[in-house]
């Protein structure tokens, strides 16, 4: 016990372990009783690493070719011990992910986090968000299946449209300008290396500017402060202790929704196939999916896709430059619009996804 204690002070001295230490209890966490908005962010945070050590584990048996991936899969599902588990955690840690991400933002944006000193915060929330899905549909190709394989085609044809670099992203994205085989492993590459990169740069840069400005709690009087509760507690070890409780609870969940509704991996893919019958998007991109559905394949003089990756482009161009939109003044006029049209923005994409989900698969109609 003695050369432990000595070891461990051996490396807290060559390490400093005590300025973290400092740190943690000289943290302050504004907190209202108990409000889920406080654990969102290490949520998400839970969730990535989550995702990092599944996916880690299912590459040791992932074959990133043509003729091997479907059959890895195959065969991490049904002969690995816990290799279907682990599949079906790294599927749902991604939903999830992105669900708690989305909530993250509108809390966020509800409660006026994303103003001064806290623009670049916003704005890194929303890169990461986009992160995320970019992972998603570099991830949605790798079980090599029909399904999979017959919506990432229809994904890389939406690409393509993109004005003036489409074609030279599809050019990368296949190994070439038709399909080659390499397009797999370039997808894989994107999936597991240098997004995953990306996004670990991105939240190390979100947590830094969280850590130098500090959680946002509105301004309420102090009257009001004390009738509601609201007190700054030290990080370490209140605040520390209830985020791992969060974080137990959710790991909790993910385990139970991989437990009951495991992904299926259907048929390997065939590209000289008939495009199948039941063909839809992730959930995460039914709301462009049922969009491009309704836009007419051409309005005046422009492309129905061009018009609908356009409107994407504003919609993000728009939020990302909303907190330099906003005046000083939050009771003027012109700031209740400016959070209307973002919270009609919220509600338009949430009824797109639900009608995409409801309606009937495109190649059906």
């Amino acid at each position: 016990m003695i050369q432990l204690r000595s070891i461990l002070t051996w490396f807290e001295t060559r390490t400093r372990g005590d300025l973290v230490e400092k740190f943690l209890i000289n943290k302050k966490v504004p907190l209202r009783g108990f409000s889920v908005k406080h654990y969102l962010g290490g949520a998400i945070l839970f969730l990535f690493v989550l995702q990092v050590l599944t996916g880690i584990l299912m590459s040791l048996y992932y074959v990133p070719t043509v003729d091997g991936a479907f059959h890895s899969i195959k065969m991490l599902v049904t002969q690995v011990e816990y290799g279907w588990i682990v599949r079906s955690i790294h599927k749902w840690a991604a939903n999830l992910m992105i669900v708690i991400a989305c909530f993250h933002l509108l809390t966020v944006f509800w409660s006026g986090a994303y103003r001064t000193p806290r623009e670049l915060t916003w704005i890194s929330g929303l890169v990461l968000l986009g992160s995320m899905l970019a992972v998603c549909f570099f991830g949605y190709l790798l079980p090599w299946n029909d399904l999979s394989y017959s919506a990432t085609s229809i994904g890389i044809e939406i690409v393509r449209k993109i004005p003036m670099i489409g074609v030279a992203l599809v050019n990368v994205l296949q190994g070439g300008s038709e399909f080659t085989p390499r397009m797999l492993s370039v997808f894989f590459v994107f999936h597991t290396i240098l997004l995953p990169l990306f996004m670990l740069g991105v939240i190390v840069f979100h947590v830094y500017l969280i850590q130098v400005h500090g959680m946002h709690e509105p301004r309420v009087p102090e009257s009001l402060s004390k009738r509601k509760g609201i007190r700054n507690v030290p990080f370490h070890p209140y605040f520390l202790k209830r985020i791992l409780v969060f974080w137990v609870v959710l790991l909790n969940a993910v385990v139970l929704l991989a437990l009951l509704f495991s992904p299926e991996l259907g048929e390997e893919a065939n590209r000289f196939a008939q495009t199948p019958a039941n063909i839809k998007p992730e959930w995460c991109f039914l709301f462009l999916y049922q969009t491009l559905k309704i836009i007419p394949p051409r309005v005046l003089f422009v492309e129905g896709e061009v018009m609908v990756l356009g409107m994407i482009f504003i919609v993000a161009l728009y939020l990302a430059a909303f907190p330099f939109l906003e005046s000083a003044d939050e009771t003027s006029r012109r700031n209740t619009i400016l959070r209307g049209v973002v919270l009609i923005i919220f509600f338009i994409v949430l009824l797109m996804g639900i009608w995409g989900y409801l309606s009937r698969p495109l190649a059906t109609q």
